[in-house]
């Protein structure tokens, strides 16, 4: 009985983990990275095909192609 909510413990500890990071990482990603750079694109790799979610070219020109996983990258910041 004490192995299993050992293990529990340490499962629910590593989702903590991977959530604090990912939440960060997207924080990241807007407020320290893609001001950095003149252009950039960003996609959602986590199917078999990534899916192409928005862009900033050179001259500045944003392209928002799905707008859905957009909003959910903005509010996760």
């Amino acid at each position: 009985m004490k192995l299993g909510l050992f293990l529990m413990s340490i499962i629910r500890s590593n989702f903590i983990a991977v959530e604090r990071r990912y939440k960060a990482g997207i924080t990241n990603l807007f407020h320290i990275y893609l001001p950095l750079v003149d252009a950039w694109l960003i996609y959602d790799n986590s199917d078999s095909e990534p899916d192409f979610i928005a862009s900033k070219d050179q001259d500045g020109t944003y392209k928002i192609k799905n707008v859905v996983k957009w909003q959910q990258l903005n509010q996760a910041q």
